[in-house]
């Protein structure tokens, strides 16, 4: 789904709240819970590292998460895969 008129994309709004630092670290600058970045993604809130998973990665398959690599950073740029 394109977004109308004056809407900013997924990835534009992601990346607009986005601070890229020198070590490749991705520090999420927008809405936190718990340590966790949120973002409204298709009327839900969905924590960033999975809406950036689903943008640029792949979607994610059922019964695989994806988890952000830093513990204490809310989203980043790196991400790993269980079952």
């Amino acid at each position: 789904m394109r977004p109308g008129p004056g809407v900013a994309s997924l990835e534009e709004r992601l990346l607009s709240k986005i601070q890229k630092h020198e070590n490749g670290c991705w520090e999420w600058r927008g809405h936190n819970e718990n340590g966790y970045g949120r973002i409204q993604t298709l009327g839900q809130r969905d924590v960033v590292h999975r809406a950036a998973y689903a943008l640029w990665v792949e979607p994610i398959p059922e019964g695989f998460q994806a988890n952000d690599c830093a513990s204490r950073l809310a989203g980043g740029n790196g991400f790993a895969r269980s079952i």
